[in-house]
């Protein structure tokens, strides 16, 4: 029997529906004369039903129905012979069926297909212009590299005069040493160069001296001046003088230990060595003083900087040295 609580399905005669506890006690079975219940919902469905009126799902027992599509297809017949599918032959039972399967690749062999013959061509002369243009750009970066026609015009050698006045050794060379020398250029003698430059240099060391002696007198005659522009003027002066006797040092001290006036270099460089020594003692004295506005509330400061170099008649003691020994160190020409 069905329970009709719940719908569960429980044996005859029970008193309470073991799913839901439903009394069944005043249920009385009703004889079934035609008809099956349905097993989902427990409906009665009719006999020749094929599907529950309640739920729709299938009768037990039902056939399946699956669903047909209405397509018209044309008639083939062997009669009319107008038809489109005239031609199709329905085969015997005794023939055997050949199924062609055909490759979306065209065969390597084909030759009667035209638009595969353009696409050949058309792969062969992009590949042929693709050469050619390697070609021209590989072609055209060898000439310019190499460049043929002028084989000189990457030539690193020196071929032009040179002036090296300012690096040693003055006058012009018309060729480097090392180099390949033109026919009936001068020959140079780098000696007669050295003794030029010493003998160049040592006169511009007695042009330094005295211009220190004149800034010396500038300095003691406005270091204590209120007048701010005469002082900086002097200082001024002062350092483009300790820079000239710095060039001069420099200058000779390019020229490295010649064998030949290996002494005259030496002798040169003590004697600028005495001139930047009492240069730079000036140039401290410029500083301290300009650092006040009042110079002579540090008087006493700045003579101690200035003096620290000199005598009791205020001759500085490098000065005595460059004095003495400046007329004996005149480089001579080497014979």
């Amino acid at each position: 029997m069905i329970c009709p609580n719940c719908g569960a399905r429980v044996a005859d005669g029970t008193p309470t529906c073991p799913v839901c506890c439903s009394d069944l006690g005043a249920t009385n079975r009703i004889p079934r004369t035609q008809g099956t219940w349905c097993p989902s919902c427990g409906a009665l469905i009719p006999d020749g039903a094929d599907a529950c009126p309640k739920c729709g799902m299938p009768a037990p027992g039902a056939r399946t129905v699956r669903p047909v599509r209405d397509i018209s297809l044309p008639k083939i017949t062997d009669a009319d012979s107008t038809s489109q599918f005239s031609a199709i032959q329905a085969p015997d039972h005794d023939e055997v069926q050949v199924i062609e399967a055909r490759s979306a690749l065209p065969p390597k062999d084909r030759t009667d297909d035209v638009t595969l013959g353009y696409d050949r061509m058309a792969r062969v002369r992009l590949m042929i212009i693709a050469a050619l243009a390697s070609l021209v750009v590989v072609g055209g970066a060898l000439v310019f590299i190499t460049h043929p026609f002028d084989p000189n015009k990457y030539e690193q050698r020196a071929r032009e005069e040179a002036d090296t006045s300012t690096v040693g050794s003055p006058g012009q060379l018309d060729a480097l040493s090392g180099q390949d020398v033109r026919s009936g250029a001068p020959v140079y003698d780098p000696s007669t160069a050295t003794f030029d430059l010493l003998h160049k240099t040592y006169i511009e060391l007695g042009e330094l001296a005295h211009r220190l002696d004149e800034q010396e007198a500038y300095f003691l005659e406005n270091y204590l001046s209120e007048d701010e522009e005469a002082r900086e003027r002097g200082r001024d002066e002062a350092a483009q003088l300790a820079l000239d006797i710095s060039n001069a040092i420099d200058a000779v001290g390019q020229l490295g230990t010649s064998s030949t006036y290996g002494d005259d270099i030496d002798n040169l460089i003590e004697l600028g060595n005495w001139l930047r020594n009492r240069s730079d003692v000036l140039n401290e004295a410029w500083e301290v003083d300009l650092a006040y506005l009042s110079p002579e509330a540090v008087q006493d400061t700045i003579d101690e900087i200035y003096y620290s170099d000199k005598d009791a008649d205020g001759v500085s003691a490098y000065k005595v040295y460059f004095d003495e020994a400046y007329p004996d160190r005149e480089p001579q020409l080497a014979h």
